[in-house]
C-alpha cells in the first residue's frame, strides 16, 4: 500500500507550460472542417454525384494538386455533387464554402442541407448562387444557424449544384468544399491543456514581444470559463444575423469586419426604432448557456466627433431589463472612425430567478435564450454607426482588464499577466521594466484540474483602443500544480 500524507494546505509540483497558444482577433473564425474530404488530394471519397458523375481530377485545382470534377449527364434538370452527412447542433452557426470553376459561364449554387436524425430534410436548405465566369475559380460562401423547426436538426451536408439541365460539356471543378462551425477557430480564446493537480491554481500568462500592446489608451480583457462545455457558451452574435430595425441595414462585405458576405450593419438614425434585435438568442437550450456575461460591441462611427450612445435590453419575451447607456462615439476629448470594441455592461441567461440545478438530483438545468435588443441614439452629429458584432464574455468566474499605459514599456520585451503575484509587468532579458496592479473585476486568472479550461483574450477593448481584426496574439500559460497529498520519498 502506498502511503499518502495530507499536504497543508497543498503541495506544489514542478512548473507546467501550455507552450505557445495563438489567439486570433476575429471571433467569427470557423473551426476545423466537419466534412471528411474537402480537398480531394487523394480521392473523391465521401462525395456522390446526382444527375452526373464525380471524380478526382488533377486537370484543375485551386489549392494542392487536385479537385473534384462534376460531369453532368446532360438530361437531369439539377446536377449535384453532395458531401457526406455530418452531425450538427440546433442553434449553432455553420459556414459552408467552396471554390468552383466551370468550363462555361453559368450560375452555380452552394446549398447547406439540414437533416433530421432520420435523414429527412428539415425545412428549406439555405443556398447561395453565384454567376461564374468561364474557366475562373470563384468562391461561394455563406453562414446559417441550424434550425429547430419544423423538426429537430441533427445532421447536415453541403451540395454544389448546376440547374436548368446543364449540358454534359458544363464540366465543373470543385475545391476546398468545406462545412465548419463558426466561432470555433481560436478567435479570442484558447483552450488550455489538461491542468495537473488536485485544486485550482493561479496562471502566469506571458505575451512575447508584448511591448506592441503598450500604446497609449490600449486596454485588453482576459476571462476564464472552467465548467461544463466552454465551447457551448453563447459568445458571438454577428450584427447581420439580427433583425434590422429602423434606419439599420446590412452592408456589403468589408474586409475589416468579421464574417463572409454582408458582414456588418449600418445605422443611419433615420428613425427611433430599435437598431438590432433577436426574439430568442441563443437558440440552444443547454446548461452551458447559463451565466453572467459582459457584453461588448465592435462598432465604428463614420464621423469622429458624433456623440452616440448605445444600450442592451433583454428579457424573456420582450425586454424587462436594460443597461445604462454607454458612449460609443465622441467622449468630449477624443474620437475615431476606426473599429473599436466597447463595453455595454452585464446581462444574465436566463433573466430573473434561476435555480441553476435540479434541487433533488443536483443536475444542472438547461437555460433558455432571451429576447435581445440593441438600441442606439445619436445625440449630436450627422454620421452613421456601424456595428460588426456583439460579444458575450463569460463574467461569472474570473475577469481581468489591463490598461497597458499603466505598464512601463519594456522596449520590445515581453509582458506578463501574473496571477501568482497579482501584478502585470514588462520584462526583457530577465529584467523587470515596470509594472502595475490592474483592477481584477471578478478575480485574477485561475485554472482547475478535472474540467475544461477556456481562456478568453480580447486584445483591444475600450472606447479608445483601436481594433484590427487581422491581429493575433501568442500567449504562453504557465502554472504550478497544487496537490492535496504527497507521498513519502521511501514509497
Amino acid at each position: 500500500m502506498t502511503a499518502q500524507i495530507p499536504a497543508e494546505p497543498f503541495a506544489v509540483g514542478l512548473p507546467e507550460s501550455s507552450g505557445a497558444l495563438t489567439v486570433y482577433n476575429d471571433p467569427g473564425l470557423p473551426g476545423p472542417d466537419l466534412n471528411a474530404n474537402p480537398y480531394f488530394e487523394t480521392n473523391a471519397s465521401s462525395w456522390t454525384g446526382v444527375g452526373g458523375t464525380v471524380a478526382r481530377s488533377t486537370a484543375q485545382f485551386h489549392e494542392g494538386a487536385a479537385s473534384l470534377l462534376l460531369t453532368p449527364d446532360g438530361v437531369t434538370a439539377t446536377v449535384e455533387a453532395r458531401s457526406e452527412i455530418v452531425p450538427v447542433a440546433v442553434g449553432q452557426r455553420y459556414r459552408a464554402s467552396a471554390w468552383v470553376r466551370c468550363s462555361s459561364a453559368r450560375n452555380i449554387t452552394l446549398a447547406l442541407v439540414w437533416l433530421t436524425a432520420l435523414g429527412t430534410t428539415n425545412g428549406s436548405a439555405p443556398t447561395s448562387t453565384v454567376a461564374v465566369s468561364a474557366n475562373t475559380w470563384t468562391l461561394i460562401e455563406f453562414e446559417r444557424s441550424a434550425p429547430d423547426l419544423p423538426g429537430i436538426t441533427t445532421q447536415a451536408r453541403i451540395a454544389i449544384s448546376l440547374s436548368s439541365t446543364p449540358p454534359a460539356g458544363h464540366t465543373t471543378w470543385i475545391d476546398e468544399a468545406r462545412l465548419r462551425l463558426v466561432g470555433a477557430g481560436g478567435g479570442m480564446y484558447a483552450d488550455l491543456p489538461d491542468i495537473l493537480g488536485d485544486v485550482e491554481t493561479p496562471l502566469r500568462v506571458t505575451i512575447p514581444q508584448g511591448g506592441t500592446l503598450l500604446d497609449t489608451n490600449q486596454m485588453s480583457l482576459m476571462a476564464v470559463r472552467r465548467r461544463g462545455t466552454p465551447a457551448g457558451a453563447p459568445v458571438l452574435l454577428q450584427a447581420e444575423w439580427l433583425t434590422q430595425g429602423g434606419g439599420t441595414t446590412v452592408q456589403t462585405n468589408s474586409s475589416d469586419a468579421s464574417g463572409p458576405g454582408g458582414n456588418y450593419s449600418r445605422c443611419t438614425f433615420a428613425s427611433v426604432d430599435p437598431r438590432l434585435s433577436s426574439d430568442v438568442w441563443p437558440l440552444m437550450d443547454t446548461p452551458d448557456v447559463r451565466g453572467r456575461y459582459r457584453v461588448l460591441a465592435r462598432i465604428r462611427t463614420t464621423v469622429a466627433t458624433d456623440v452616440i450612445y448605445a444600450t442592451i435590453r433583454w428579457g424573456l419575451n420582450a425586454y424587462i431589463g436594460g443597461l445604462a447607456e454607454t458612449s460609443v462615439g465622441w467622449d468630449g476629448t477624443a474620437g475615431s472612425t476606426a473599429w473599436r470594441i466597447v463595453d455595454l455592461g452585464l446581462i444574465s441567461f436566463p433573466s430573473g430567478a434561476d435555480p441553476g440545478v435540479d434541487g433533488l438530483t443536483g443536475v444542472p438545468l438547461p437555460a433558455r435564450g432571451q429576447f435581445l435588443r440593441l438600441d442606439a441614439r445619436r445625440q449630436s452629429g450627422s454620421g452613421n454607426l456601424d456595428i460588426d458584432y456583439l460579444l458575450f464574455v463569460p463574467a461569472d468566474d474570473r475577469l481581468l482588464v489591463v490598461e497597458w499605459n499603466d505598464i512601463e514599456n519594456s522596449s520590445g520585451g515581453d509582458v506578463v499577466i501574473d496571477s501568482t503575484t497579482e501584478t502585470v509587468y514588462g520584462i526583457r532579458d530577465g529584467v523587470v521594466y515596470g509594472g502595475g496592479i490592474p483592477p481584477a473585476i471578478t478575480g485574477w486568472m485561475y485554472a482547475s484540474p478535472g474540467t475544461p479550461n477556456r481562456l478568453y483574450w480580447l486584445r483591444s477593448v475600450g472606447p479608445l483602443s483601436l481594433d484590427d481584426i487581422t491581429n493575433q496574439t501568442s500567449l504562453t500559460v504557465e502554472y504550478l500544480p497544487r496537490y492535496l497529498y504527497v507521498r513519502p520519498v521511501a514509497s
